[in-house]
């Protein structure tokens, strides 16, 4: 069974793994009153993080997620149950992960002129709407977070992932890998040592390929607990 080094930007440690959580979670107010004063009537709401649910929830702003949406989607399980947690009524979980899993999902379903509220963070990438966008939907997109790299770093676990202590390595988001390379002083990916690498999407796994990263494991869904089950026995 291989030991596994968990790389997050926010969020909790992971039970039974070792965990580094590189950055911090602040809040922006103006992008949270935004989502308050949105008109939910015949529109949609994307969520694409667990961050955003728990941002909104603990700047008392859940009865959003309550409203009479035409349509609630999220970017995974693990967020579609925080979803359901904060008193959403349901949603469409895809079953591919991501930004580029909602768009593949709505692909055959008209968008032109449909109201669109994504909430977000300061990181998030709109480019896996691009098509959405380019087919008339109207994306109102409000930052509603930022992330703020924690420094220094877990130096001890720094050095065992430079060093080879770990037979894996599961990336939660490109941020906090990047956080990692560059608290390591940016090294080449293909000079650190051989390891499985997983990831919580297709999008992410073709960055790491991209980037000159091994190609990684990516589960069904976007579960970290999941992968991080997949990299022990792999």
């Amino acid at each position: 069974m291989k030991k596994v080094l968990v790389l997050r930007s926010s969020g909790h440690e992971v039970p039974g793994v070792d965990t580094i959580v590189t950055h911090e979670i602040v809040p922006v107010p103006e992008g949270i009153e935004e989502v308050k004063a949105f008109d939910a009537s015949k529109a949609w709401l994307f969520i694409t993080s667990q961050t955003t649910i728990e941002v909104l929830v603990e700047a008392g702003a859940a009865e959003v997620f309550k409203r009479k949406w035409g349509l609630r989607v999220v970017a995974g399980a693990e967020t579609g149950k925080a979803l359901k947690d904060a008193g959403a009524p349901g949603c469409m979980v895809p079953p591919v992960p991501g930004a580029g899993g909602i768009a593949s999902t709505l692909a055959t379903i008209p968008v032109r002129d449909k109201r669109i509220l994504w909430p977000r963070g300061s990181d998030a990438d709109p480019g896996g709407f691009a098509q959405l966008v380019k087919r008339g939907a109207q994306f109102t997109a409000p930052v509603v977070y930022e992330k703020r790299r924690r420094s220094p770093l877990d130096a001890a676990l720094l050095a065992g992932f430079k060093d080879g202590a770990y037979g894996a390595v599961a990336v939660g988001s490109l941020a906090a890998l990047d956080a990692v390379l560059v608290a390591l002083g940016k090294p080449d990916p293909r000079s650190l040592p051989a390891m499985t690498w997983g990831v919580l999407g297709p999008g992410t796994a073709e960055a790491l390929v991209e980037n000159g990263f091994p190609q990684p494991i990516v589960p069904e869904g976007a579960s970290l607990e999941t992968l991080v089950a997949l990299l022990k026995e792999s």
